[in-house]
């Protein structure tokens, strides 16, 4: 449970496709009506930033307020239908409570799977094949471990706003450390960095952060395959 309070250069085949941006869908559980204790106050907040940051960058961004268990199966069905040729791949945003092995709360107060639940949808997506497939988790975890390579060349990251054990900071005004630190590093760097380069200076900056206020956190990141992927090398392609 949460507590309150160098440029890359792109790969010939992708500059030569003129893919659009990366698809964006935010999952964000705030609103639990079967239990309101577990009420996450300050995470619209982070919706608010990552539309700003994303829209900047003309991704399509679709919203899904307080998802159920079973609105989060339908919304990953239709991922693993949708048409993602002419997209460079797609990031999916979890905003809710965690729990050990990347487990994660719905609002009807049920658990998810990061892999199972979601990557693994993703993976049935043939127009995603050999395409970035980044998963932005803030959520408390309950050692991280590296997932086995995929024959299709699959190329994903999971970035998670803590490490197994830890807790995951959000003010109720202000949205979480760890959104808000991203957004920024994304305004300042996602037109001429790679996502991985800038992913970890989030992380650096998030611990730093934490500790200035006292308090333990260390985001984490595991990836598979990576090529550079910058988001300015698409931003230009969209009609």
């Amino acid at each position: 449970m949460e507590v309150i309070e160098r440029p890359a250069v792109p790969s010939s085949n992708i500059s030569q496709q003129k893919l659009q941006p990366p698809y964006v869908c935010i999952l964000n559980h705030e609103d639990f009506s079967e239990n309101p204790g577990l009420n996450r106050k300050g995470s619209s907040k982070d919706v608010e930033a990552l539309h700003r940051t994303f829209k900047k960058l003309n991704c399509q961004i679709e919203d899904v307020s307080n998802p159920t268990f079973a609105k989060v199966q339908d919304t990953m069905e239709k991922l693993s239908e949708k048409n993602f040729d002419n997209l460079a791949g797609v990031v999916i945003v979890i905003l809710s409570h965690g729990k050990l092995k990347e487990k994660i709360l719905t609002c009807d107060s049920k658990n998810y799977d990061l892999d199972e639940h979601v990557l693994f949808k993703l993976n049935e997506n043939e127009t995603l094949k050999r395409k970035h497939k980044i998963l932005i988790v803030q959520a408390c975890k309950g050692g991280w471990e590296m997932d086995a390579a995929y024959e299709d060349g699959s190329q994903f990251m999971k970035c998670y706003s803590t490490t197994e054990g830890f807790v995951s900071y959000r003010n109720r005004s202000t949205g979480s450390i760890y959104i808000q630190t991203l957004c920024a590093a994304m305004d300042q760097d996602a037109l001429k960095k790679d996502f991985k380069l800038i992913i970890e200076d989030v992380n650096e900056k998030v611990e730093k952060l934490a500790e200035l206020k006292g308090i333990n956190q260390k985001p984490s990141i595991s990836y598979n395959k990576w090529q550079p992927l910058c988001f300015g090398h698409f931003v230009n392609n969209v009609l």
